[in-house]
């Protein structure tokens, strides 16, 4: 509705009473938001017209003509939706009587088909995506997506729907295909692979599964899982198909399981954790190590029972290993005791060791330890 200034004045002149008054800057309030211009048509000035408008309770509030059946309400501003192009910056209608206008209004079929064949252009799609794109890399676009979705999804009654909807085989079927084509995109690969990288993320991942693990359920529902045929018929070809075609891999199970027995020796375990996080280097920078110090004959290839083995040059049995944060674990299993043996010679060599100094110890060669 247009603000006539004039009409105003006009109209003031036949007021008698201080509530016809309050009535005429109610509606003056309705088409004109600026408090200066409101003053200038009541010929006072702006602070008393702000007192006025606060003793009404609508200095903060817009008038939607939709409300109530089309009687009218005065609502908050925070239940507009913006609009540049209006003085206020608001739309006219408050959201509420906006979507259950457009419910009305979508509901039609002739306008359901039109906007259906219109969404359905080549060039809108298009356009969609671009503008979607655009405005959803916006920060606060995000956070305002981040609230709703959270307000949304905290409702049972959405919660219960969207459960129902995602057990479909349909639905499931559809997630499946919409994944793989999504995950298996390089850039997505990339960008995945460095957020999980990162040691934030490697230390909630470990939070997590710590905490999600040693729940009674999730152990309940582990152990049915992995009792099944199938399942440990597939854990087992899996297993078997990575020990012969990862060559890193048989050398880590290997440590592990001598890790493991070195410690049972001293009546303790692993206790479930993994060896990569006591030991002082990686598997990579192990390997390396045994590289340097392969004999003739040596490769990754032989690495077995009746080829070669990773020897200590201080034995095991030297050590009191009580478990792997002590410091007897980590001298025993530090680089420089380690080497390449074929089979053979480690049988002959079995346990025997004499007291050597650091550097002694770090510079023997292998034939040296042969030697009764």
């Amino acid at each position: 509705m247009k603000w006539h200034k004039h009409v105003f004045k006009e109209r003031l002149l036949k007021i008698n009473t201080r509530d016809e008054a309050l009535v005429l800057l109610e509606e003056a309030y309705r088409k004109c938001f600026d408090v200066n211009e409101i003053a200038l048509a009541f010929n006072t000035t702006s602070d008393i017209i702000t007192k006025y408008l606060i003793e009404l309770d609508i200095f903060n509030k817009k008038f939607c003509y939709k409300c109530d059946d089309g009687a009218g309400a005065w609502c908050n501003k925070d239940q507009f939706s913006k609009n540049s192009s209006h003085t206020d910056g608001l739309r006219s209608n408050c959201k509420s009587c906006t979507n259950s206008h457009g419910k009305q209004y979508y509901a039609k079929p002739e306008v359901k088909e039109a906007h259906k064949e219109y969404l359905s252009k080549p060039e809108t799609i298009e356009a969609r995506k671009v503008w979607y794109k655009e405005y959803y890399s916006k920060p606060e676009a995000i956070e305002v997506r981040k609230e709703y979705h959270k307000e949304y999804y905290s409702n049972p009654e959405v919660n219960e729907r969207e459960k129902e909807r995602r057990s479909k085989p349909e639905a499931i079927e559809a997630r499946k295909e919409y994944n793989k084509e999504y995950y298996s995109k390089l850039e997505i690969k990339e960008y995945y692979k460095e957020r999980r990288s990162k040691p934030e993320a490697i230390e909630a991942r470990k939070e997590y599964n710590k905490e999600y693990r040693s729940k009674p359920e999730t152990k309940e529902a582990r152990k049915e899982y992995y009792s099944r045929y199938e399942v440990r018929e597939r854990i087992k070809a899996r297993f078997k198909e990575r020990y012969n075609t990862d060559i890193a891999f048989p050398l880590r199970i290997n440590i592990s399981s001598r890790v493991n027995q070195s410690l049972k020796v001293n009546n303790t375990s692993k206790m479930g954790k993994s060896i990569s996080e006591y030991l002082p280097y990686t598997i990579q920078e192990l390997m390396n190590h045994l590289e340097s110090k392969f004999l003739p004959g040596m490769t990754w290839d032989n690495h077995s029972y009746y080829g070669w083995h990773v020897d200590h040059k201080k034995p095991v049995s030297s050590f009191k290993i009580t478990s792997m944060e002590c410091e007897e674990f980590q001298e025993c299993w530090a680089l420089k005791n380690l080497q390449p043996l074929w089979s053979d010679d480690n049988w002959t060599k079995s346990n025997k060791y004499e007291e050597l100094t650091d550097e002694e110890l770090d510079n023997l060669s292998n034939e040296e330890f042969l030697k009764d």
